[in-house]
């Protein structure tokens, strides 16, 4: 049988029909099929190219506790926070462990670089030679934070909250010797208090005022800078002993009751709630102590030669400093280190204005780079000037180091 004639007069054969239809439904066809196969192959291309120009793998970040936080965890706070920076990454997890301060200095000294962690959360009385064990941070990173909070930091690590100090006293004894909202008048409040009182069949000794013996803070440099040396210098003025930490004190305050008032933190407010709770609660008042603290919580990076790992690193930085991260800290009872999120607000109303007098005035912040050691001696320091009137002039050296 002949074939078709095209229009051009020529035979066309089955056989060439039957390629040229073969041929259109190859073309109509094959992109469906060969396109992914072909795309696929671009994109895995791609994804291995992103893959050797960004970190993956894990990020260890040890957070130390070396001074009283608020309430609640910050391991658990900086877990979720970077849990939302991983979903950023494809193949990068953060793990945030708690490390006593003990354990971490061990470990730090230990120079085991397998057991290092790669970002490390801390306060002062940790480090003492930032230079050898952190990676400086430059001011792109800190801009927007409090200046005094950056000095303190040294350029070695990031503030990203801190702490504050205030004075809780008995309200009916505050009312009777008229103990008003006047920091300079706790002094002639306080001599007025203490001394030998009846305790059942026997007696007991009663101090006007408590102040934790610790080497991880110096909470008496906060009143030795407003209060004239040998303010608390009675028998029973003051009350600061070796095994008086922070828990001792409060414990002495609120339900032994054998200190009158107590020198404390944010973290006393929290307690004074829990008290309230369970109504055992002594009634209070808060006599907030601006211009100074040492409570202050920051960030650094250990030295590395990775610069991808690297990059990760400082985009933690970066999150950390940002408003929304910072307005966050209310869940922790700490303030904030950013400028921008000074407006925050707390549940504790003794928080919030706990923090609005630490506003009015630029803080005096030490160096949180300082060894346990010169803690204590600073702490020895605070409490001889307060008791005694001596040691005026290396008082007066403390601040004045601070404010240069």
């Amino acid at each position: 049988m002949s074939g078709k004639k095209d229009k051009s007069g020529r035979r066309v054969t089955p056989a060439a029909l039957v390629l040229f239809v073969a041929l259109v439904l190859f073309l109509w066809l094959a992109p469906g099929y060969l396109y992914p196969i072909l795309a696929s192959d671009i994109f895995s291309e791609e994804v291995q190219k992103r893959r050797e120009s960004m970190y993956t793998g894990v990020i260890t970040v040890w957070q130390v506790d070396t001074f009283e936080g608020g309430t609640g965890s910050r391991t658990a706070w900086l877990n979720r926070l970077l849990a939302s920076l991983e979903k950023q990454y494809n193949g990068v997890y953060f793990v945030v462990r708690s490390m006593t301060p003990e354990r971490a200095k061990t470990l730090l000294a230990s120079g085991n670089e397998s057991i290092m962690p790669d970002m490390l959360s801390f306060g002062r009385g940790l480090i003492e030679n930032p230079e050898e064990l952190l990676m400086p941070i430059s001011e792109e990173y800190t801009t927007g934070l409090m200046p005094e909070l950056i000095d303190a930091c040294g350029g070695y690590a990031l503030p990203w909250a801190f702490g504050g100090y205030a004075v809780f006293a008995d309200s009916e004894l505050a009312a009777k010797h008229g103990l008003g909202e006047n920091i300079s008048d706790l002094p002639q409040f306080l001599n007025k208090l203490g001394g030998p009182a009846k305790y059942g069949k026997t007696t007991r000794d009663i101090y006007a005022l408590g102040i934790s013996n610790t080497v991880k803070s110096v909470p008496g440099a906060s009143l030795a800078r407003l209060l004239e040396p040998g303010s608390l210098n009675g028998q029973y003025a003051l009350r600061s002993n070796q095994e008086d930490t922070t828990e001792n004190i409060w414990d002495s305050y609120n339900y032994s009751k054998s200190i009158c008032a107590m020198l404390g933190t944010q973290r006393d407010i929290y307690r004074m709630a829990a008290a309230a709770g369970n109504n055992k609660l002594r009634s209070s008042v808060m006599l907030p102590v601006s211009g100074y603290t040492d409570l202050v919580a920051c960030i650094g990076i250990l030295k590395t030669q990775d610069e991808k790992k690297l990059d990760v690193m400082h985009n933690v930085l970066r999150l950390l400093c940002r408003t929304d991260t910072q307005n966050t800290l209310n869940l922790i009872g700490l303030f904030p280190a950013a400028v921008s999120a000074l407006d925050i607000i707390y549940q504790e109303e003794l928080l919030n204005r706990l923090f609005e007098e630490l506003k009015k005035q630029r803080l005096l912040v030490p160096s949180v780079f300082a060894s346990q050691e010169q803690i204590a001696e600073e702490n020895k320091l605070m409490l001889e000037y307060l008791r005694t009137g001596a040691q005026k002039e290396q008082v007066q050296q403390f601040f004045s180091n601070i404010s240069k």
